[in-house]
């Protein structure tokens, strides 16, 4: 009672909303940080390099969605569900496998340096090969996910994102003691998705969640086509930021540095993560708000980023203490400034979540690429200087100062443009109400 005292009830409110579409998303996180950190406590340094870099398919594939998960947000309620989900998740699963081609054409330069030399040309093909076909059911995880919490199915949504992750952790650890090597992640990530998929579909499809059709107005929406070709930009410049830091790092550092590099990145993104979920929430309802009440995007947008700037310090301090207490035990070197930068960079774009997922939710889905392009043009340049001097200092620092310049920029021009696009619709409800009147 003394919080609602303190704390505006609108605060209150939100905060409620956030934590409850959280809770399964940051669960399946918790599960799955414990998983690299198994890896790096039972894997030699060379087969935990390549964990690294498998790990990094599936993340990426899991970003470059072709907007799938944006579409399922901003259509939901504006045509039948089980044709949104069907079409999201044919966008996502698309994305999915030109990650798994690209990563394939990839390895083929980088299986010949010292950090792929744990595994063999063919046998790095077909480990690509499984953690493509895990990424495409997750993606399709994500979109029902998504799909779930426009429904208000939170048990369901629970299922399908901390009941993979638990299902994941429990085959790839168990794969890990049973036979050490880099393979325990693409088992435990193309068994457990499969499974949960499958399972899912049908959980879904016996609550009667496919035949929900509340047809909204369509009026003025941004076209299919807008959503893939700017969330696919956004995913795949996005993806190179935040993921292609290992392989530079696996290019100029070699497989004892890029583990080290590893440890800190994962725990350095916890904040990023926690806000990130925590701000899916807003999407829920933004549409809706749009529609009918457009000045309220603003409050939703200030409010929203405020929880998350305070979760993501309050999360910074316990991720900084969790880092330098597992460093030791895992054997892994300390890098102390790799770490900081590290979180400062994912903590700005965590920030920016709320802002991101509203501009999607009110046909905006563009609004993150200025940041995005400038930003990535920054990250190039550090790599290409890295790689030209051999030197992961250089890579790691410009990529950090690459992160925040955007990031702060975007804050500012983003907000500005959502605000005036609120001020337009709220102006176009006032002219056709006027006109019916």
């Amino acid at each position: 009672m003394k919080i609602k005292g303190i704390v505006p009830p609108h605060i209150v409110k939100m905060l409620r909303r956030m934590t409850s579409a959280a809770t399964g998303p940051l669960v399946s996180f918790v599960v799955l940080l414990a998983l690299p950190l198994c890896g790096a406590a039972l894997l030699p340094a060379d087969q935990f390099a390549i964990w690294s870099i498998l790990s990094t398919i599936t993340t990426v594939a899991l970003s470059l969605d072709f907007g799938g998960v944006a579409l399922t947000s901003a259509r939901f309620g504006t045509i039948p569900a089980s044709r949104l989900i069907l079409q999201a998740s044919a966008l996502s699963s698309l994305g999915s496998l030109i990650i798994g081609i690209a990563a394939a054409l990839l390895w083929i330069p980088y299986s010949a340096t010292p950090a792929a030399s744990a595994f063999g040309f063919v046998e790095g093909l077909a480990a690509i090969g499984l953690c493509t076909v895990a990424s495409v059911c997750r993606s399709s995880l994500a979109v029902l996910a998504q799909a779930c919490l426009h429904l208000e199915q939170p048990r369901i949504r629970m299922f399908l994102t901390a009941g993979q992750a638990f299902l994941c952790f429990g085959i790839a650890l168990a794969a890990l003691l049973i036979h050490p090597s880099a393979w325990a992640l693409p088992l435990g990530w193309a068994l457990s998705a499969s499974l949960v998929l499958v399972v899912g579909l049908i959980w879904v499809a016996a609550k009667g969640a496919f035949r929900h059709a509340s047809i909204a107005s369509r009026s003025g929406e941004t076209s299919t086509f807008t959503f893939v070709w700017s969330r696919t930009l956004a995913s795949l410049l996005g993806s190179a930021i935040l993921q292609g830091d290992r392989w530079v790092i696996g290019a100029v550092a070699g497989p004892e540095f890029l583990a080290a590099y590893e440890i800190a990145w994962r725990v350095a993104v916890l904040p990023r993560f926690l806000v990130q979920n925590l701000a899916i929430a807003v999407s829920g309802d933004a549409g809706h708000i749009f529609r009918n009440t457009p000045r309220k995007i603003r409050r939703v947008l200030t409010t929203s980023t405020a929880i998350c700037s305070v979760v993501a310090a309050v999360g910074g301090i316990a991720s900084t203490i969790f880092y330098f207490i597992i460093v030791e035990p895992l054997g892994v070197t300390s890098l102390p400034m790799v770490y900081f930068l590290l979180l400062f960079a994912c903590t700005l774009i965590g920030i920016t979540a709320p802002l991101s997922f509203l501009a999607v939710a009110i046909g905006l889905p563009s609004l993150d690429l200025p940041y995005l392009l400038l930003t990535a043009a920054i990250a190039l340049i550090a790599a290409l200087v890295s790689l030209l001097n051999n030197s992961a200092v250089i890579f790691i620092a410009g990529n950090a100062l690459a992160i925040a310049t955007g990031a702060i920029w975007y804050l500012q021009y983003g907000r500005n443009a959502l605000i005036k696009k609120c001020r337009q619709a709220s102006r176009a409800a006032t002219m056709r109400m006027l006109e019916s009147a």
